[in-house]
């Protein structure tokens, strides 16, 4: 009898721990991205983010490893400024120094579908586009490597976009920044928990 309870007890305790595991796991992804989002909507008010500004914000994995189920989970939040590149240049070097040397600048031919739920137009609204391919638009990229979190900031430079942009059924005026922050990798037992918003809920 006392051989069978042992026998009993040993998958018991295997499906308990397992339970556990990944009740356990699932409470620290909310409580570590509900963290990363935190700081991700500090980061935002430092440069220029207002609710009204707000486009669309995201928590979502990414390079899942198809052997493990790891993958990278981040927050992602997007929205619009009146900021000249100049302006906001000068505003994220005052903020983090170590980002005037960091600057990336790259070549963007086509803008929707770079951004969720953003469409660009011609005057005429016919057609999706982005602009001519004689007039190229400008994403600057720089990546904060001291933060808690790894963090990475793109500004869209709509300055060449002869064309109408649109979100939600909303018409979009101004430069589009993207700010995501990394909550590390996650194994398969804790889970990246999505999250996907084009209002501005808390702690937007």
């Amino acid at each position: 009898m006392k051989s069978l309870l042992t026998c009993l007890a040993i998958p018991v305790g295997l499906i308990s721990l397992i339970v556990l595991l990944f009740v356990g796991g699932r409470f620290y992804g909310q409580w570590r991205m509900a963290q990363v989002t935190q700081d991700l909507a500090s980061l935002a008010r430092e440069l220029s983010y207002t609710p009204d500004a707000h486009l669309h914000h995201e928590i979502t994995a990414r390079d899942v490893n198809i052997v493990s189920g790891a993958a990278f989970c981040e927050a992602n939040l997007y929205y619009v400024t009146s900021l000249t590149l100049a302006e906001f240049t000068g505003r994220l070097n005052g903020l983090e120094p170590e980002t005037k040397d960091l600057r990336r600048d790259d070549l963007l031919f086509d803008l929707s579908g770079v951004i969720p739920g953003l469409r660009v137009h011609d005057a005429d609204s016919q057609t999706a586009t982005s602009t001519s391919q004689n007039d190229p638009m400008m994403l600057y990229r720089w990546t904060l490597l001291d933060s808690s979190h790894k963090a990475y900031i793109t500004f869209y430079d709509t300055t060449n976009l002869h064309a109408m942009m649109e979100h939600e059924g909303q018409e979009v005026r101004g430069n589009i920044i993207r700010l995501s922050m990394e909550g590390g990798i996650f194994q398969m037992w804790i889970g990246c928990p999505a999250k996907f918003s084009d209002a501005p809920d808390a702690p937007f």
